[in-house]
């Protein structure tokens, strides 16, 4: 597609919007009564206008135009008035309008926040029986001009600084993002502009010029076409041709039309001429064959032509058609009372034409481009000529030899067209249409490119079909071919079928960081059509989108207005023109609209719509594979009412709650409930959210919400676009209002809008009085996150319940150990001023007495052996001495108290085997087991089954422990160790070999254990204090020792093993 340069067309038309105010009386409104309609009219619009001005300073209204219907024309006014009698003309879009339909002043601002709105709907019962109707039309004008939601019109007077506390209407809150009126008017271009030509701007108003106008009966349509060599292209002149064949074929009789065209110079080519049936074919024919050889075409001669054939004309339309793509600046003019129409191909402009409507045409698309033309015409024949509307209710495309489809046809449609679009007329063999009951209308009419079927009067309704077939030969059914239908609907039929229109934007796109909304009207008569289903086609220079249109969305969230918006979210690489194509249906049956009689709703039946809407101009292009569409603004974010509604208040999106019932887990909790925007604005999923909650709403504002705001930790993931999503959040703290703001982000990192603040307030809980009590209420100034523990009884009983449990059983533990210990103690003595861990003491009477003796030997033996020689500390014996192994008695070694049985010690032959045991050995702490180590070679002596080894190296008696060894043998090897250890505390030079004594110095009597079988010696005290072998004796005459153990010999032998064993 080749690249165009600028097309600038500055044209000046007499009835510009910022100087001249339209209003418009809808024909449903009873001519009954007229004039004093119109006196009203024109005394509330007075008194408003200058109320505005006087308020806001801003007094531009010059002229206000008051279009009547065409049954008014008799309505006079008073003397006073300027113009006695209306005179046919036409007026643009109206500003106003006045109808039967409503009960109150509305003010549609589908746009947004400081663009004008769309237009102010009055209703006659509000304009006639309204005593508040000077200050609701005020209001009305002031929201309308300057795009604005107010609810009062004091709103106005709050500051910027807003010091006095006082609220905006949260409609004006939510749509202008928390901005003031005040703040949203000066910012206005327009107002600017004003304020800066006119120094004095409240004292400057000037009664405005009212002029009465009837609606034009008939139409003077100006083809402008461009007749440049540049319009071959594409077969632009002949698709041009063939829309052009429609479009004067479905004009009224009694329209004039005129052709112009412009090639080097503009030429008349059709003078004015009335259209009848008669000369249809005729006007068509004066469109010229082909285009003329230049390059450059002279729109502006061509337009200035249009300007003097309109001259006196009531009711003038310019349609220009053009290809152009040279810099052709037109100069100033004037089309006195006219509207202007652009159609430009091929849509590529690198800057926006000005004035007017504009269409454009995409022909790299898959849509023919005549079909795109013929919807073009036909929504500006519908626009000039309010009276009779065309309207497209099917469409579809096929690549086939033969095909065929069907439509519904409704009550009150009447002269149907059905139009089969093909590239030769002459490749279809036939082309027929069936009614409901099957009847076939076999006459079809074969015109250039198309073959049509006229379908006059008032048709059956019901479901109707077609049928077509091309020559098998035909090459053109690789080509795509459309059926569409095209129904006529007069005044009466138009308040009882719905009607698709487009809303045109503001002004081109040159910011892309702003949304670029598409919006579109679906209305019954002057009804809103609730719950439709409405779609737009948006094809850019080199890109196409759908996009869903909903009633109540942003920027439009005045839901049950009939205004369906969307928003754009793919771009063209390149600067151009983008067209608009709307589709609506019934929505399966849920589309309704309110009944002012009955209040209630009602179906509007099975329908379907296409048309095109005006185009718009984006000035930039984006990179390919750019994301600069960021998710769309959360508008519905509320607090809700999971809690006792008895102890909560709402109003609005804000809640008041009682701090009894909002605590869990001692953290105070809400509910955020809102709808997931998508990732590209209404399309799509976001990647996040983040939610910051502040005491103050300024700091969630867009300046302060990155900064300032407390930022909420989020663990939920956003759904898709449309959902209704809840996220619990905290409350930091009690007593004091919270406000809470969301912000969405894609996968991009774009960021949306900050959403609707929502409030909560969550009072402190109720205090004791203190008015007994010696702490005065003024001291008590304990804030809580939450509600203490320690004031829940329940928590207290619970907890005391746990201590008294544990209580009891650390005292049935503590028994029980005590009990455990006292049945120890019962089988030993244990010395008051020692201890002995060996677990085995002598008693006074040196044997047990008792008749369980033998169940106490057992247990000493079992558990006061293994600890004490778990603990015997080591010795680090050094050399090769050691001390002789004695044999030992068990029977004497019982009489003192120091076995629990015998039988199993070693013979009396071992003592020889053992050598003596070094004076330097000493106990030792180490962790070395010295009992089972030996240094050098081992001996065993064998008795009775019973083993004792003997290390010769190490000078160490090793008790060995073998499976069938009893438990005394084992306790004799330890008895053997210990008085080997406790003989090296004297010199084993002095002492006889074969036989060892035990000498403990301060004893009044000696012990010597030996072997049953040798005699024991007696030890006689000396002069010099030490005890001395005089003589042996047998075990019987042992057995006088029993009992000579005195108390003192006892601790002193149980002090000394403890004190050795400790070092």
């Amino acid at each position: 597609m080749a690249k165009f340069s600028n097309l600038l067309i500055f044209l000046v038309i007499s009835s510009v919007r910022s100087k001249h105010f339209n209003v418009k009386i809808s024909d449903s409104v009873s001519n009954l009564n007229c004039t004093e309609v119109i006196q009203i009219l024109k005394s509330t619009l007075s008194q408003s206008l200058e109320e505005v001005c006087h308020t806001i300073g801003h007094c531009d209204t010059t002229k206000v135009i008051l279009e009547l219907p065409g049954t008014w024309s008799h309505c006079t006014v008073d003397a006073n008035s300027p113009d006695q009698s209306p005179s046919p003309a036409a007026v643009s879009d109206a500003d106003l309008v006045v109808q039967a339909y409503g009960s109150k002043i509305e003010t549609l601002n589908p746009r947004g926040c400081g663009v004008s709105g769309y237009q102010i709907q009055v209703p006659i019962a509000a304009l006639t029986a309204n005593e508040s109707l000077n200050e609701d039309l005020t209001l009305a004008l002031t929201n309308y001009k300057y795009g604005l939601f107010m609810e009062n019109i004091t709103e106005l007077e709050i500051p910027r600084n807003n010091s006095t506390q006082q609220k905006i209407s949260e409609k004006q809150d939510l749509l202008c993002e928390g901005r003031y009126p005040a703040d949203v008017i000066t910012d206005n271009n327009s107002w600017k502009q004003f304020a800066a030509n006119n120094s004095n701007t409240t004292n400057n108003y000037t009664q405005p010029q009212f002029v009465l106008a009837t609606r034009a009966q008939t139409h003077h349509y100006v083809l402008v076409l461009d007749q440049s060599n540049r319009m071959e292209f594409n077969l632009r002149w002949r698709n041009i041709k063939r829309s052009l064949n429609r479009f004067i074929a479905n004009l009224q009789e009694g329209t004039m039309i005129s052709i112009v065209t412009c090639a080097a110079e503009g030429s008349l080519v059709l003078p004015p001429t009335v259209v009848t049936v008669a000369n249809r074919e005729g006007i068509h024919g004066r469109i010229p064959r082909r285009t003329e050889d230049v390059s450059v075409a002279c729109i502006s001669c061509g337009l200035r032509l249009a300007q003097d054939v309109l001259t006196g004309s009531a009711a003038g339309t310019v349609l220009l058609i053009t290809g152009s793509n040279e810099n052709d600046k037109v100069e100033d003019f004037t089309i006195s009372g006219g509207k202007l129409f652009s159609i430009l191909y091929p849509g590529l402009y690198s800057s926006a034409i000005s004035s007017g409507a504009v269409y454009s045409i995409q022909e790299d698309t898959a849509r023919s481009p005549v079909a795109q033309l013929n919807e073009v015409i036909i929504d500006i024949v519908s626009k000039v000529d309010n009276s009779r509307q065309l309207v497209k209710i099917h469409e579809a495309s096929y690549q086939a030899f033969e095909f065929s489809g069907t439509f519904q046809l409704g009550t009150g449609h009447q002269d149907a067209i059905v139009t089969l679009i093909v590239e030769n007329e002459e490749s279809v063999e036939y082309f027929e249409v069936m009614d409901p009951s099957n009847e076939k209308n076999i006459f079809p009419k074969y015109e250039d490119g198309s073959v049509q079927v006229h379908l006059a009067g008032k048709t059956k309704p019901g479901i109707w079909s077609y049928h077509a077939k091309l020559y098998s030969d035909s090459s053109f059914a690789m080509h795509r071919m459309s059926v569409d239908v095209i129904v006529k609907y007069t005044d009466e039929a138009i308040d009882n079928h719905v009607m698709l229109s487009g809303l045109s934007l503001a002004a081109p796109v040159e910011d892309l960081s702003k949304p670029v909304a598409v919006l579109a009207k679906l209305y019954l008569g002057e009804a809103p059509v609730l719950s439709g289903h409405v779609k737009a086609f948006i094809t850019g220079p080199d890109t196409d989108s759908e996009i869903l249109l909903v009633d109540g969305h942003y920027p439009d969230v005045a839901k049950g207005d009939g205004i369906y918006t969307g928003y754009v979210t793919k771009f063209s690489t390149q600067p151009g023109y983008y067209t608009v194509r709307l589709a609506a249906d019934d929505n399966n049956g849920l589309a309704s609209v309110v009944s002012t009689e009955t209040d209630s709703l009602g179906p509007t039946g099975t329908f379907t719509r296409f048309v095109s809407a005006t185009s718009f101009y984006v000035s930039t292009g984006v990179p390919q594979g750019h994301d600069i569409i960021s998710p769309s603004r959360i508008v519905d974010l509320a607090i809700t009412e999971q809690y006792d509604p008895i102890d909560s208040v709402k109003e609005d999106n804000n809640l008041t709650a009682t701090s009894d019932n909002l605590f869990d887990n001692e953290t105070i909790t809400v509910n955020l409930q809102f709808t997931s925007p998508g990732d590209d604005y209404n399309m799509g999923q976001a990647q996040s959210y983040e939610i910051r909650c502040h005491t103050s709403p300024e700091a969630l504002s867009t300046q302060n919400f990155p900064s300032d705001g407390l930022v909420i930790p989020l663990e939920n993931k956003p759904e898709p676009v449309g959902n209704l999503e809840v996220v619990q959040v905290p409350v930091p703290w009690i007593g004091e209002t919270w406000y809470y703001g969301i912000v969405a982000i894609d996968n991009a990192g774009n960021r949306g809008k900050i959403s609707n603040l929502a409030a909560v307030f969550i009072p402190l809980p109720e205090q004791p009085d203190y008015e007994d009590s010696a702490l005065g209420h003024d001291d008590y100034n304990l804030h809580l996150r939450s509600p203490s523990w320690l004031l829940d009884t329940e928590y207290m009983y619970i907890i005391g319940g746990c201590v008294a449990g544990a209580i009891l059983c650390v005292m049935l533990i503590v028994a029980f150990l005590i009990h455990k210990s006292r049945r120890g103690g019962k089988s030993a003595y244990i010395p008051d001023d020692d201890t002995y861990e060996s677990g085995f003491q002598p008693t006074e009477n040196g044997v047990n007495g008792s008749p369980h003796a033998k169940i106490a030997d057992k247990t000493e033996t079992e558990s006061g052996i293994y600890s004490w020689l778990e603990s015997l500390p080591r010795s680090e014996a050094s050399g090769k001495a050691a001390m002789p192994a004695m044999g030992l008695n068990a029977a004497a070694a019982r009489s003192h108290g120091l076995l629990m049985s015998a039988g199993s010690l070693p013979k009396r032959g071992n003592i020889n085997n053992c050598e003596e045991v070094s004076n330097n050995s000493r106990p030792t702490t180490s962790t070395d087991d010295s009992i089972s180590e030996s240094g050098g070679e081992a001996s065993t002596a064998v008795d009775g089954g019973s083993q004792q080894t003997v290390g010769s190296g190490a000078g160490h008696i090793n008790p060995v422990w073998e499976d069938n060894m009893s438990q005394d043998d084992y306790a004799s090897q330890v008895l053997a160790r210990s008085f080997q250890y406790y003989s090296g505390a004297t010199n084993s030079n002095s002492r006889p070999r074969g036989q060892q004594v035990y000498t403990q110095q301060h004893q009044s009597l000696p012990v010597t254990v030996m072997d049953p079988s040798v005699p024991v010696p007696v030890h006689h005290m000396a002069s010099n204090g030490h005890y001395q072998q005089n003589q042996f004796t047998s075990p019987a005459t042992a057995d006088h020792f029993n009992g000579q153990y005195t108390d003192a010999s006892r601790a002193s032998f149980y002090r000394k093993k403890r004190h050795e064993s400790v070092v």
